[in-house]
């Protein structure tokens, strides 16, 4: 009887703990919060001042989390080119490898190729077009290749332009445009993901808001005045080390009136477009 009331209280104080603790933890979590969005207000001010102009709502909340990663590399070069121009050769030239093939060639190189590839169709409309591009993407064993398709009309052709993400984040430097002549002649190129593994590690991540600080001070660096901050967004950059892995390295896509700045958020090294 006695070991029944007091198994009873023991339940009843560990259920008072769990509730304490997720109290203090629902509360640190929206004092974090609560921080954070102060701390963009005054970043916003102190980018204000220096000509810079950005809403505060555009710059990522730190809890959306972007961790680096690395992914482990499905490529085989021949088995991509046989599957569009049949049997190939292949030769070697310092880092680039191309196979030729009766109808062209493909050539290689760490982690970008060019394309030149007669496909012996005629291309009179830009479904068609569309159609071919998805042919060459096809060929790639790239992790989710489309995450935005383009097609236009100029006048040699059309161009389409298809971008990459990784596990729903935007890849900013994997893309590949195509090029197709009505005559069916078409030249590609571009950098790519293969399809892998991925495997996150807890390297630190700076804050985006000293992000856009270093942001900031590469405006400055440029002499630039009066700009206008159109949109941000998260995602990575893609960095390889060797044949077989791929760093992914989480970056702040700044697109403005005077160019779209990326800014690596662990080395904060910057580049622009």
């Amino acid at each position: 009887m006695e070991w029944s009331k007091a198994k009873n209280i023991l339940i009843v104080l560990l259920a008072v703990v769990d509730i304490f603790l997720c109290g203090i933890y629902v509360y640190r979590t929206e004092q974090a919060k609560s921080e954070e969005l102060a701390l963009r207000s005054e970043v916003c001010k102190v980018l204000k001042k220096q000509g810079i102009s950005v809403e505060e709502s555009m710059i990522p909340q730190d809890s959306m989390e972007i961790l680096p990663a690395t992914i482990g590399v499905y490529k085989n070069n021949r088995e991509i080119a046989t599957k569009l121009l049949g049997e190939v050769s292949e030769s070697f030239e310092g880092e680039y490898t191309t196979y030729s093939g009766e109808k062209g060639t493909f050539m290689f190189a760490k982690d970008s190729f060019s394309l030149v590839y007669e496909s012996g169709v005629q291309v009179l409309g830009e479904e068609r077009a569309k159609e071919l591009a998805g042919e060459i993407i096809a060929a790639f064993p790239i992790k989710d290749p489309q995450k935005s398709m383009e097609c236009r009309k100029d006048e040699s052709g059309y161009v389409v332009r298809f971008s990459q993400v990784f596990s729903d984040i935007e890849l900013f430097d994997c893309d590949v445009e195509i090029k197709i002549s009505e005559s069916g002649s078409i030249i590609a190129h571009g950098n790519y993901l293969c399809e892998g593994k991925i495997v996150t590690y807890s390297d630190d991540v700076l804050p985006s808001s000293a992000i856009m600080l270093t942001f900031a001070d590469a405006v400055k660096s440029q002499n630039l005045s009066d700009v206008i901050v159109l949109d941000i967004s998260l995602g990575y950059t893609a960095k390889a080390s060797d044949s077989e892995r791929l760093s992914l390295v989480p970056t702040l896509g700044i697109k403005t009136n005077c160019g779209t700045f990326f800014v690596d958020m662990q080395t904060e090294r910057v580049s622009v477009e």
